[in-house]
């Protein structure tokens, strides 16, 4: 029997033709799945749209799967609050985190970033972007999934892995940066996406997505 991955929508996704997109964020991710390691590696382009009014000189970024790497993260203090335990007590490898290997801003090169809160990234943009422009951001990342005991997502005692906040996009800019962390609540706020996902699987495993497949390959082997 095939093992699962499931992908879970979690925000309002378009799929219409790129001609169409206006001020749409487009995120377009390459993402290779090792359930063995419980790792995704993924090389992810994003175009911001400034739809305000505001010159930006700086992109929030919401990266939720980082929230599982740190007992202190809002995360962490809602299991408390919860008297959830567990989390508190569990290894760092069963936990989850994302390692990011390098952030570009096209035609620059290497950006400069940081961590406001764990689960957020603030990339400082090199010069600044008006209203009704664009900015192209290059992220090579990888993500290491927790177990599912924490969220229902991640991955379970039979190796099957259920996604859900599994990918950075832009935070919500709207009088200033809308800043959410993940406090499991299902109460991530995004902007309309639009998103490419091309998504790498053992043969051994079947995706199940309520998202548009375009096309599927079956492969010999998954390649690192």
């Amino acid at each position: 029997m095939r093992n699962q991955i499931v992908l879970v929508s979690i925000v309002t996704i378009l799929w219409w033709p790129l001609s169409l997109f206006g001020q749409t964020h487009q995120l377009i991710l390459d993402a290779t799945v090792n359930p063995d390691s419980k790792i995704i590696s993924i090389q992810q382009e994003i175009v911001y749209y400034n739809s305000s009014n505001d010159v930006l000189n700086e992109i929030i970024l919401q990266d939720w799967a980082n929230s599982f790497s740190d007992k202190t993260s809002a995360l962490g203090e809602r299991f408390a609050e919860n008297f959830n335990s567990s989390f508190h007590f569990e290894k760092d490898e069963n936990r989850g985190r994302t390692i990011i290997e390098s952030v570009q801003l096209e035609n620059v090169g290497a950006a400069s970033w940081e961590r406001p809160k764990v689960d957020l990234i603030k990339i400082k943009l090199n010069t600044p972007l008006a209203p009704g422009m664009s900015k192209t951001i290059k992220l090579v990342y990888s993500i290491k999934l927790p177990s599912d005991k924490f969220t229902r997502f991640g991955y379970d005692n039979q190796d099957n892995l259920s996604l859900r906040y599994w990918f950075i996009a832009p935070a919500v800019y709207k009088n200033g940066w809308q800043e959410y962390s993940n406090k499991n609540l299902d109460d991530l706020y995004f902007d309309p996406l639009h998103f490419d996902i091309n998504l790498k699987v053992p043969p051994n495993y079947n995706v199940v997505t309520d998202l548009t497949v375009v096309s599927e390959q079956n492969t010999a082997s998954l390649t690192n």
